[in-house]
């Protein structure tokens, strides 16, 4: 039997190369212990080569490292032989302590802002927060979408497309809303959901679906409506998307206190180039309208 010994010289170097990982990183580890936990004010890599300067006394235990001690100068060689006495060298003032280095700094006060929604109230005074978190940090030329309707109406609305809600998916849905559901204005509040890959920025998304779930907030639906496939994976999510047409509940990623029923179905613009899709979106909304009535909320 042949013994490969490329094999096993591949295996020796990948032995040393890992044990010299892990003799860095204790090197690292035992350097971060010498520094202290808030004595981390090390903005370059040069600190490695020079002499820790505590600001707090560390408990952590001394240990042996190579580090580049600076040689005495001619003067003070000088000074020592012949003991002569020698003013002494003025005292610096240490430079104020860094806790958090720099770049981390940049990172965190850089950072998108959040909007605390579990905190949220429901209703009016919800809506201003919202409002006021969107005037305050939504920069871009195409500003997240706020809802539109009764703030306190029962049922809500959802739609997802690649794009927002256009005029003649808007007149559509408007003759759903009364020839179908037999649902008034004020019955309903309607809202755009950020549908990834809309062109828009990884931040602008994040800022879009902070405002969209402070909004799902405010408003506290007790029945959606959501519209759109797209919309329906992302909104579901890991509870599982039921049957297209049939009832759900609906969780939001946890930004309500209790699970909604829901129902989806095809988003307008989709009905728009599938015509033949009509009709089962008309059973759809028929399956709603028993549900709510059911609820009586209609």
């Amino acid at each position: 039997m042949s013994v490969d010994t490329n094999n096993d010289a591949s295996l020796d170097n990948e032995n040393d190369c890992l044990w010299t990982l892990i003799a860095d990183v204790r090197h690292w580890l035992e350097w971060q212990s010498d520094c202290g936990a808030v004595d981390w004010a090390v903005d370059d890599w040069t600190a490695w080569t020079k002499p820790i300067q505590r600001t707090q006394q560390s408990a952590a235990p001394a240990y042996n490292r190579a580090i580049q001690n600076k040689s005495k100068a001619p003067d003070t060689v000088e000074q020592t032989k012949s003991h002569t006495p020698h003013p002494p060298a003025p005292v610096t003032p240490d430079k104020p302590k860094t806790e958090i280095p720099s770049a981390w700094q940049t990172i965190i006060e850089n950072a998108a802002p959040v909007l605390n929604v579990a905190a949220l109230s429901t209703g009016d005074a919800g809506l201003q927060t919202v409002r006021e978190f969107q005037r305050s940090y939504c920069q871009s030329n195409t500003p997240c979408q706020i809802g539109f309707g009764n703030i306190h109406a029962p049922v809500l609305i959802i739609a997802g497309d690649k794009s927002p809600m256009k005029a003649d998916g808007f007149k559509m849905l408007s003759n759903m809303r009364e020839h179908v559901l037999k649902l008034s204005k004020s019955q309903l509040y309607f809202m755009d959901y950020p549908t990834r890959g809309s062109g828009q920025s990884l931040c602008h998304q994040k800022l879009c679906h902070q405002i969209f779930h402070g909004l799902l907030r405010a408003q506290s639906p007790k029945f959606i409506l959501v519209m759109g496939e797209a919309c329906a994976l992302e909104l579901f999510g890991s509870q599982g998307r039921p049957v297209m047409g049939e009832v759900g509940e609906l969780r939001c990623l946890g930004t309500v206190d209790q699970p909604i029923q829901a129902v989806w179905t095809h988003h307008p613009h989709f009905l728009l180039d599938h015509g033949h899709e009509k009709r089962t979106v008309m059973r759809h909304l028929q399956n709603v309208r028993r549900l709510l009535m059911k609820q009586g909320l209609q």
